[in-house]
């Protein structure tokens, strides 16, 4: 028993091959760049003047997509799944783990429904502007976290393909492209009166 030091852990997390950068397919790098773009767009909204609660939301926003691209690029994810199987074989119960999975699928779920109401209070009127954003990001957030859970049946739903598209990439794409669509809705909105008076 007892629970591993942090050089145990460490080389246990190693053994895997972990950390590594993602894998560098074409597609790999395509959604990456999907990241790089909401992040761009993320923070051109928040550079325009438009009061400082939106200000503050598309900044925070910007910074969540940012480290999330950079969680992807270097698998992250996978590692702190490895984190967890280490964690449960030294401390006997992975075998038990699919309970746990279950359990820590359900809150969230329950966290990320909370959490884009949370979001929904705090923006006021300006969710009718930009819901679509952090909804996408409430979405792409807590799918992040419940594939990181590796819970068998949750991977073999978004490992599922159709018409050669995996569920994984429709699910994580989601959120990205109404982060990117909301993004461009607002700065287009912004440049449209300067148009009209040229």
């Amino acid at each position: 028993g007892g629970g591993l030091t942090y050089k145990e852990l460490a080389d246990c997390v190693l053994s895997h091959g972990l950390p590594r950068l993602a894998d560098p397919s074409w597609k790999e790098w395509a959604r990456l760049s999907v990241y790089a773009l909401a992040f761009a767009l993320s923070a051109r909204v928040a550079s325009i003047r438009h009061g400082v609660r939106r200000h503050r939301m598309w900044a925070l926003l910007a910074v969540l997509v940012l480290l999330l691209g950079i969680e992807r690029l270097f698998d992250s994810e996978a590692a702190l799944t490895a984190v967890g199987r280490c964690v449960a074989h030294r401390n006997d119960w992975y075998a038990q783990r699919r309970h746990f999975q279950l359990d820590v699928l359900i809150a969230l779920a329950a966290l990320g429904v909370a959490g884009f109401l949370a979001v929904a209070i705090a923006l006021g009127e300006a969710l009718r502007q930009s819901g679509a954003a952090f909804l996408g990001l409430c979405i792409l957030v807590t799918f992040v976290l419940m594939r990181m859970v590796s819970y068998h049946n949750f991977d073999a739903v978004i490992a599922s393909r159709a018409f050669g598209i995996s569920a994984n990439l429709v699910f994580e794409s989601a959120g990205l492209v109404m982060i990117c669509a909301n993004a461009i809705w607002l700065i287009r909105r912004h440049r449209r009166p300067r148009t009209d008076a040229g």
